[in-house]
Protein backbone atom coordinates (compact mmCIF):
# COMPACT_ATOMS: atom_id res chain seq x y z
CA UNK A 1 0.00 0.00 0.00
CA UNK A 2 1.13 3.56 -0.54
CA UNK A 3 1.54 6.01 2.29
CA UNK A 4 -1.45 8.12 3.30
CA UNK A 5 -1.84 11.55 1.77
CA UNK A 6 0.04 14.16 3.80
CA UNK A 7 -1.79 17.43 4.32
CA UNK A 8 -0.25 20.61 5.73
CA UNK A 9 -0.94 24.33 5.90
CA UNK A 10 0.99 26.48 3.45
CA UNK A 11 -0.01 29.91 4.63
CA UNK A 12 -2.52 32.68 4.14
CA UNK A 13 -3.21 33.83 0.59
CA UNK A 14 -5.52 36.38 -0.91
CA UNK A 15 -8.53 35.41 -2.98
CA UNK A 16 -6.95 36.50 -6.26
CA UNK A 17 -3.98 34.27 -5.66
CA UNK A 18 -6.29 31.36 -4.84
CA UNK A 19 -8.28 31.76 -8.03
CA UNK A 20 -5.11 32.04 -10.09
CA UNK A 21 -3.68 28.87 -8.53
CA UNK A 22 -6.90 26.94 -9.09
CA UNK A 23 -6.84 27.71 -12.81
CA UNK A 24 -4.01 25.21 -13.28
CA UNK A 25 -6.08 22.43 -11.74
CA UNK A 26 -9.34 20.62 -12.26
CA UNK A 27 -11.64 22.21 -9.69
CA UNK A 28 -14.88 21.01 -8.06
CA UNK A 29 -17.24 23.40 -6.23
CA UNK A 30 -18.33 21.46 -3.17
CA UNK A 31 -22.14 21.18 -2.78
CA UNK A 32 -23.23 23.69 -0.11
CA UNK A 33 -25.10 22.59 2.99
CA UNK A 34 -28.72 23.57 3.54
CA UNK A 35 -29.68 25.82 6.49
CA UNK A 36 -31.53 22.84 7.98
CA UNK A 37 -28.36 20.72 7.92
CA UNK A 38 -26.48 23.52 9.70
CA UNK A 39 -29.08 24.77 12.18
CA UNK A 40 -31.68 22.02 12.49
CA UNK A 41 -34.49 24.26 11.25
CA UNK A 42 -35.15 26.35 8.18
CA UNK A 43 -37.66 29.07 7.27
CA UNK A 44 -37.50 30.18 3.66
CA UNK A 45 -34.20 30.09 1.77
CA UNK A 46 -31.65 31.97 3.89
CA UNK A 47 -28.08 32.25 2.58
CA UNK A 48 -25.28 29.90 3.61
CA UNK A 49 -21.63 30.93 3.85
CA UNK A 50 -19.00 28.21 3.44
CA UNK A 51 -15.21 28.36 3.66
CA UNK A 52 -12.67 25.67 2.91
CA UNK A 53 -10.71 24.59 5.98
CA UNK A 54 -8.44 21.78 4.88
CA UNK A 55 -8.29 18.00 4.80
CA UNK A 56 -8.93 15.15 7.22
CA UNK A 57 -7.15 12.15 5.75
CA UNK A 58 -8.53 11.77 2.22
CA UNK A 59 -11.55 13.99 2.92
CA UNK A 60 -11.87 17.71 2.15
CA UNK A 61 -13.32 19.77 5.02
CA UNK A 62 -15.41 22.95 5.19
CA UNK A 63 -16.98 25.32 7.72
CA UNK A 64 -20.49 26.67 7.07
CA UNK A 65 -22.71 29.25 8.82
CA UNK A 66 -26.30 30.30 8.27
CA UNK A 67 -29.17 32.13 9.97
CA UNK A 68 -32.89 31.65 9.54
CA UNK A 69 -35.75 33.80 10.89
CA UNK A 70 -39.03 32.14 11.77
CA UNK A 71 -42.18 33.91 12.98
CA UNK A 72 -45.95 33.65 13.37
CA UNK A 73 -49.05 35.33 14.72
CA UNK A 74 -49.24 35.92 18.47
CA UNK A 75 -51.98 36.83 20.89
CA UNK A 76 -53.56 40.26 20.41
CA UNK A 77 -52.58 40.39 16.78
CA UNK A 78 -48.87 40.78 17.42
CA UNK A 79 -46.25 39.23 15.19
CA UNK A 80 -43.23 37.60 16.82
CA UNK A 81 -40.10 36.37 15.08
CA UNK A 82 -37.11 34.36 16.23
CA UNK A 83 -33.74 34.22 14.51
CA UNK A 84 -31.70 31.05 14.71
CA UNK A 85 -28.01 30.90 13.85
CA UNK A 86 -25.86 27.84 13.47
CA UNK A 87 -22.50 26.52 12.30
CA UNK A 88 -21.33 23.14 11.04
CA UNK A 89 -18.31 21.34 9.66
CA UNK A 90 -18.60 18.94 6.72
CA UNK A 91 -16.45 16.30 5.04
CA UNK A 92 -16.39 15.60 1.30
CA UNK A 93 -14.68 12.92 -0.75
CA UNK A 94 -11.93 14.06 -3.10
CA UNK A 95 -14.49 13.96 -5.91
CA UNK A 96 -16.81 16.38 -4.11
CA UNK A 97 -19.42 14.02 -2.62
CA UNK A 98 -20.75 15.04 0.80
CA UNK A 99 -19.86 12.43 3.44
CA UNK A 100 -21.14 13.82 6.74
CA UNK A 101 -22.12 17.00 8.62
CA UNK A 102 -21.34 17.88 12.24
CA UNK A 103 -23.00 20.86 13.95
CA UNK A 104 -20.54 22.99 15.91
CA UNK A 105 -20.56 25.92 18.33
CA UNK A 106 -20.04 29.06 16.28
CA UNK A 107 -17.35 30.40 18.64
CA UNK A 108 -15.02 27.64 17.40
CA UNK A 109 -14.92 28.98 13.83
CA UNK A 110 -11.53 28.60 12.09
CA UNK A 111 -9.67 31.45 10.44
CA UNK A 112 -11.45 31.88 7.07
CA UNK A 113 -8.22 32.99 5.41
CA UNK A 114 -6.42 29.70 5.95
CA UNK A 115 -5.99 27.45 2.90
CA UNK A 116 -4.46 24.00 3.01
CA UNK A 117 -2.62 21.92 0.47
CA UNK A 118 -0.99 18.51 0.48
CA UNK A 119 2.01 17.24 -1.42
CA UNK A 120 -0.08 15.20 -3.89
CA UNK A 121 -1.69 18.11 -5.72
CA UNK A 122 -4.98 18.52 -3.84
CA UNK A 123 -5.91 21.96 -2.48
CA UNK A 124 -8.92 23.83 -1.15
CA UNK A 125 -9.99 27.41 -1.68
CA UNK A 126 -13.06 29.56 -1.17
CA UNK A 127 -14.76 31.59 -3.87
CA UNK A 128 -18.09 33.39 -3.61
CA UNK A 129 -19.01 31.74 -0.30
CA UNK A 130 -18.47 28.32 -1.89
CA UNK A 131 -15.64 25.90 -1.08
CA UNK A 132 -13.68 24.79 -4.14
CA UNK A 133 -11.62 21.60 -4.26
CA UNK A 134 -8.57 21.61 -6.55
CA UNK A 135 -7.52 18.24 -7.94
CA UNK A 136 -4.08 17.10 -9.10
CA UNK A 137 -3.09 17.49 -12.72
CA UNK A 138 -3.26 14.80 -14.03
CA UNK A 139 -6.21 13.50 -12.02
CA UNK A 140 -6.22 9.92 -10.59
CA UNK A 141 -7.33 6.96 -12.69
CA UNK A 142 -7.57 3.23 -12.03
CA UNK A 143 -8.38 -0.14 -13.58
CA UNK A 144 -9.25 -3.67 -12.46
CA UNK A 145 -7.81 -7.16 -12.82
CA UNK A 146 -9.73 -10.41 -12.46
CA UNK A 147 -9.14 -13.95 -13.69
CA UNK A 148 -9.02 -15.14 -17.27
CA UNK A 149 -11.74 -17.73 -16.78
CA UNK A 150 -13.99 -18.62 -13.89
CA UNK A 151 -16.20 -21.71 -13.72
CA UNK A 152 -18.48 -22.53 -10.79
CA UNK A 153 -20.43 -25.82 -10.72
CA UNK A 154 -24.07 -25.68 -9.72
CA UNK A 155 -24.63 -25.64 -5.95
CA UNK A 156 -20.91 -24.92 -5.39
CA UNK A 157 -18.88 -22.14 -3.77
CA UNK A 158 -15.64 -20.82 -5.21
CA UNK A 159 -13.21 -17.98 -4.44
CA UNK A 160 -10.95 -15.98 -6.72
CA UNK A 161 -8.69 -12.95 -6.40
CA UNK A 162 -9.20 -9.59 -8.09
CA UNK A 163 -7.38 -6.26 -7.75
CA UNK A 164 -7.95 -2.54 -8.12
CA UNK A 165 -4.91 -0.92 -9.75
CA UNK A 166 -3.72 2.69 -9.78
CA UNK A 167 -2.84 2.98 -13.47
CA UNK A 168 -2.42 6.76 -13.46
CA UNK A 169 0.32 9.24 -12.52
CA UNK A 170 -1.38 10.65 -9.38
CA UNK A 171 -2.02 9.00 -6.00
CA UNK A 172 -5.37 7.23 -5.73
CA UNK A 173 -7.52 6.91 -2.63
CA UNK A 174 -9.98 4.00 -2.49
CA UNK A 175 -12.88 4.62 -0.13
CA UNK A 176 -14.63 1.29 -0.71
CA UNK A 177 -15.16 -1.56 -3.17
CA UNK A 178 -18.25 -3.60 -3.98
CA UNK A 179 -19.70 -6.18 -6.32
CA UNK A 180 -22.97 -6.96 -8.02
CA UNK A 181 -23.73 -10.09 -9.98
CA UNK A 182 -26.08 -11.89 -12.32
CA UNK A 183 -26.84 -15.65 -12.28
CA UNK A 184 -24.55 -16.15 -9.24
CA UNK A 185 -24.18 -14.68 -5.77
CA UNK A 186 -20.85 -12.87 -5.31
CA UNK A 187 -19.31 -10.52 -2.77
CA UNK A 188 -15.87 -9.65 -1.35
CA UNK A 189 -14.86 -12.05 1.40
CA UNK A 190 -13.39 -9.08 3.33
CA UNK A 191 -14.82 -5.76 2.06
CA UNK A 192 -12.40 -3.84 4.31
CA UNK A 193 -9.38 -5.29 2.47
CA UNK A 194 -9.44 -2.39 -0.03
CA UNK A 195 -11.35 0.23 1.96
CA UNK A 196 -9.75 3.56 2.95
CA UNK A 197 -6.42 2.73 1.33
CA UNK A 198 -4.01 4.90 -0.65
CA UNK A 199 -2.36 3.59 -3.78
CA UNK A 200 0.69 5.21 -5.31
CA UNK A 201 1.00 5.10 -9.12
CA UNK A 202 1.45 1.50 -10.22
CA UNK A 203 0.30 0.00 -6.92
CA UNK A 204 -2.60 -2.45 -6.60
CA UNK A 205 -4.86 -3.66 -3.82
CA UNK A 206 -5.94 -7.31 -3.99
CA UNK A 207 -9.17 -8.70 -2.56
CA UNK A 208 -10.89 -12.08 -2.59
CA UNK A 209 -14.36 -12.61 -4.02
CA UNK A 210 -16.58 -15.49 -2.96
CA UNK A 211 -18.98 -16.87 -5.58
CA UNK A 212 -21.89 -19.25 -5.10
CA UNK A 213 -23.85 -20.83 -7.94
CA UNK A 214 -27.32 -21.90 -6.83
CA UNK A 215 -29.39 -24.86 -7.90
CA UNK A 216 -30.66 -23.30 -11.11
CA UNK A 217 -29.48 -24.18 -14.59
CA UNK A 218 -26.18 -24.39 -16.41
CA UNK A 219 -25.72 -20.82 -17.61
CA UNK A 220 -23.33 -17.90 -17.79
CA UNK A 221 -23.24 -14.81 -15.62
CA UNK A 222 -21.14 -11.80 -14.70
CA UNK A 223 -19.68 -10.18 -11.60
CA UNK A 224 -19.36 -6.40 -11.75
CA UNK A 225 -16.70 -4.69 -9.60
CA UNK A 226 -17.33 -1.11 -8.54
CA UNK A 227 -15.52 1.32 -6.26
CA UNK A 228 -15.74 4.74 -4.66
CA UNK A 229 -12.39 6.45 -5.20
CA UNK A 230 -10.70 9.81 -5.67
CA UNK A 231 -10.81 9.31 -9.47
CA UNK A 232 -13.30 11.39 -11.46
CA UNK A 233 -14.19 8.37 -13.62
CA UNK A 234 -15.09 5.09 -11.94
CA UNK A 235 -14.85 2.21 -14.43
CA UNK A 236 -16.85 -0.96 -13.78
CA UNK A 237 -15.16 -4.29 -14.47
CA UNK A 238 -17.17 -7.27 -15.72
CA UNK A 239 -15.88 -10.71 -14.70
CA UNK A 240 -17.49 -13.50 -16.78
CA UNK A 241 -18.63 -16.61 -14.89
CA UNK A 242 -19.50 -19.97 -16.42
CA UNK A 243 -22.01 -22.03 -14.42
CA UNK A 244 -21.32 -25.68 -15.16
CA UNK A 245 -22.80 -29.09 -14.37
CA UNK A 246 -22.06 -30.36 -10.88
CA UNK A 247 -18.68 -32.09 -10.51
CA UNK A 248 -17.97 -34.71 -7.83
CA UNK A 249 -16.11 -33.15 -4.94
CA UNK A 250 -13.30 -35.67 -5.35
CA UNK A 251 -12.41 -34.55 -8.87
CA UNK A 252 -13.17 -30.83 -9.00
CA UNK A 253 -9.69 -29.50 -8.20
CA UNK A 254 -10.81 -27.83 -4.95
CA UNK A 255 -10.16 -28.50 -1.31
CA UNK A 256 -13.89 -28.69 -0.62
CA UNK A 257 -13.62 -29.58 3.07
CA UNK A 258 -10.78 -27.17 3.89
CA UNK A 259 -8.37 -29.77 5.28
CA UNK A 260 -5.51 -28.88 2.93
CA UNK A 261 -5.99 -32.06 0.86
CA UNK A 262 -7.39 -32.10 -2.68
CA UNK A 263 -9.40 -34.69 -4.59
CA UNK A 264 -8.53 -38.35 -5.06
CA UNK A 265 -5.31 -37.44 -6.93
CA UNK A 266 -4.26 -34.14 -5.38
CA UNK A 267 -6.04 -32.26 -8.17
CA UNK A 268 -3.71 -33.50 -10.91
CA UNK A 269 -6.57 -34.45 -13.23
CA UNK A 270 -7.72 -30.84 -13.53
CA UNK A 271 -4.25 -29.30 -13.59
CA UNK A 272 -2.54 -30.94 -16.56
CA UNK A 273 -1.29 -33.88 -14.54
CA UNK A 274 0.43 -31.73 -11.92
CA UNK A 275 -0.98 -32.16 -8.39
CA UNK A 276 -2.25 -29.07 -6.61
CA UNK A 277 -1.68 -30.67 -3.23
CA UNK A 278 -1.75 -33.99 -1.42
CA UNK A 279 -4.63 -36.37 -2.19
CA UNK A 280 -7.57 -36.40 0.22
CA UNK A 281 -7.88 -39.82 1.92
CA UNK A 282 -11.64 -39.27 2.14
CA UNK A 283 -11.85 -39.76 -1.64
CA UNK A 284 -12.19 -43.40 -2.63
CA UNK A 285 -12.35 -42.51 -6.34
CA UNK A 286 -12.79 -39.58 -8.69
CA UNK A 287 -16.56 -40.06 -8.52
CA UNK A 288 -16.82 -39.87 -4.73
CA UNK A 289 -19.33 -37.11 -3.96
CA UNK A 290 -17.69 -35.80 -0.78
CA UNK A 291 -14.17 -35.17 0.48
CA UNK A 292 -15.27 -35.49 4.11
CA UNK A 293 -17.05 -38.79 4.75
CA UNK A 294 -17.71 -39.63 8.38
CA UNK A 295 -14.50 -41.62 8.71
CA UNK A 296 -12.40 -38.60 7.66
CA UNK A 297 -14.35 -35.52 8.77
CA UNK A 298 -12.71 -34.82 12.14
CA UNK A 299 -15.96 -35.48 14.03
CA UNK A 300 -17.00 -38.23 16.42
CA UNK A 301 -20.13 -38.87 14.39
CA UNK A 302 -21.38 -41.86 16.43
CA UNK A 303 -20.51 -40.42 19.86
CA UNK A 304 -18.38 -43.36 21.02
CA UNK A 305 -15.31 -41.27 21.90
CA UNK A 306 -13.35 -42.41 18.82
CA UNK A 307 -12.72 -40.28 15.72
CA UNK A 308 -12.15 -41.20 12.09
CA UNK A 309 -9.77 -43.78 10.70
CA UNK A 310 -6.75 -41.93 12.11
CA UNK A 311 -8.02 -40.16 15.21
CA UNK A 312 -8.66 -36.99 13.18
CA UNK A 313 -5.01 -36.50 12.21
CA UNK A 314 -5.70 -35.89 8.50
CA UNK A 315 -7.88 -32.86 9.26
CA UNK A 316 -5.69 -31.54 12.08
CA UNK A 317 -2.33 -31.01 10.42
CA UNK A 318 -1.22 -34.60 11.00
CA UNK A 319 -1.86 -34.53 14.76
CA UNK A 320 -4.43 -36.97 16.12
CA UNK A 321 -6.75 -35.58 18.81
CA UNK A 322 -8.52 -38.85 19.70
CA UNK A 323 -8.14 -42.59 19.31
CA UNK A 324 -9.09 -43.95 15.88
CA UNK A 325 -12.59 -45.34 15.52
CA UNK A 326 -12.37 -49.14 15.11
CA UNK A 327 -15.54 -49.04 12.99
CA UNK A 328 -13.68 -47.10 10.26
CA UNK A 329 -12.18 -49.75 8.05
CA UNK A 330 -11.06 -47.12 5.52
CA UNK A 331 -11.08 -43.29 5.41
CA UNK A 332 -13.63 -43.09 2.59
CA UNK A 333 -16.24 -44.94 4.64
CA UNK A 334 -19.24 -42.71 5.28
CA UNK A 335 -20.43 -44.31 8.52
CA UNK A 336 -18.53 -44.48 11.81
CA UNK A 337 -21.11 -46.66 13.54
CA UNK A 338 -22.12 -50.25 13.03
CA UNK A 339 -25.70 -50.78 11.91
CA UNK A 340 -26.63 -53.00 14.87
CA UNK A 341 -28.33 -55.38 12.45
CA UNK A 342 -27.39 -58.74 10.88
CA UNK A 343 -25.57 -61.61 12.58
CA UNK A 344 -24.53 -59.66 15.62
CA UNK A 345 -25.81 -59.38 19.17
CA UNK A 346 -29.31 -60.46 18.18
CA UNK A 347 -28.04 -63.81 16.90
CA UNK A 348 -25.97 -64.38 20.04
CA UNK A 349 -29.12 -64.07 22.18
CA UNK A 350 -31.29 -66.20 19.90
CA UNK A 351 -28.81 -69.04 19.24
CA UNK A 352 -29.37 -70.99 22.54
CA UNK A 353 -33.12 -70.86 22.01
CA UNK A 354 -32.81 -72.12 18.44
CA UNK A 355 -30.55 -74.97 19.62
CA UNK A 356 -33.01 -76.00 22.35
CA UNK A 357 -35.95 -75.97 19.90
CA UNK A 358 -34.01 -78.09 17.43
CA UNK A 359 -33.28 -80.64 20.15
CA UNK A 360 -36.94 -80.96 21.14
CA UNK A 361 -37.94 -81.54 17.50
CA UNK A 362 -35.39 -84.33 17.13
CA UNK A 363 -36.58 -85.91 20.43
CA UNK A 364 -40.22 -85.82 19.30
CA UNK A 365 -39.37 -87.57 16.04
CA UNK A 366 -37.49 -90.27 17.90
Amino acid sequence: MGRPFGFGAFGFLGLLVLVGAAQAQTTIPLPPLTPFEIIGRQCGQPPVTTVATGFAGAYATTWSTSSTTCGGSGRGGGYHTTTYTGCATARYTLTGALVDVTREACDTAPDPGAVFQNDTGYSESTSGNVAVLGLPDPTPTYSWTGVGSLSVPLASYRQFEASIVNDGAAPLHVYSIGTSSTAVSAQPVDPSACAEVDLAPGEACAFTVGVYAGNGEVDSGTIAFSAVTSALANPVFQQPVAITDPVPACSDGWDDDGDGLVDFDGGASVNGGVPLGLPDPGCKSAMSPTESPQCQDGVDDDGDGFVDFDGGASVNGGVAFAAPDPQCAQPSQNNEATTGCGLGAELAVALPLLTWLGGRRRHARG
